[in-house]
């Protein structure tokens, strides 16, 4: 729906107290969660129909408004059948801009940071699925695949760094020759070159880069 004059919208959002917004809009996310068997099909929510399409685009910020966001993201069941739009709006609002890292919001905004915005819902829940893969978070991976929607990869997918995964976890040395203990005035560090670059140390806890480049 959407109101032929915007004004009366603003109207009714200054007159609604903040908890009545609350309650309604956590009635709003019970109900269309609680429709979700019906709503499934291959090729998401959307597709169902137009209340399919109206959860799809509507249910992550009606979670926005009730507070529940957060708890939103660990069901896979509901973020496969989000459009990436829908979600990535939520996920910004939810967070005013700022949204933490690892978990799928958090995916879903390096996904789109690097270019990843394919037209159908299967090809973006497939990468959800990779993003939660590579974070070892099984428990999502495993709800994801029980959405409904048709995942079109099939592959395993093993130690692989997503879009924007800069974790200690998801990175793999190159040949190694030679190990060496380094320290840089007491405190653990890498020291990192390559032919012909510069040399630099950096804090082996933190990240920080310590000296360099030289």
């Amino acid at each position: 729906m959407s109101f032929a004059d915007e004004a009366v919208a603003e109207a009714l959002r200054r007159d609604t107290s903040a908890e009545l917004s609350r309650r309604v809009n956590s009635h709003m996310v019970g109900w269309l969660r609680g429709l979700a068997p019906r709503l499934r099909h291959p090729e998401g929510w959307a597709a169902a129909g137009p209340l399919g399409r109206y959860a799809a685009h509507g249910l992550a910020m009606h979670a926005v408004q009730a507070g529940e966001f957060d708890t939103l993201l660990r069901d896979g069941e509901v973020l496969a059948n989000l459009p990436p739009s829908a979600f990535l709006d939520a996920a910004h609002c939810a967070h005013e801009g700022s949204v933490p890292d690892t978990n799928a919001a958090a995916d879903a905004v390096h996904l789109h940071m690097y270019g990843v915005t394919p037209a159908e819902q299967g090809e973006w829940t497939a990468w959800l699925h990779l993003m939660a893969a590579a974070r070892n978070d099984a428990d999502l991976c495993a709800s994801i695949e029980r959405s409904g929607v048709q995942l079109p990869w099939k592959v395993r997918w093993t130690h692989w760094r997503p879009p924007g995964g800069y974790d200690p976890g998801y990175l793999k040395p190159g040949p190694v020759g030679s190990l060496f203990d380094v320290r840089w005035h007491d405190r653990p560090a890498i020291v990192s070159t390559a032919y012909g670059k510069a040399m630099n140390v950096w804090d082996a806890e933190t990240g920080d880069q310590l000296a360099g480049p030289w």
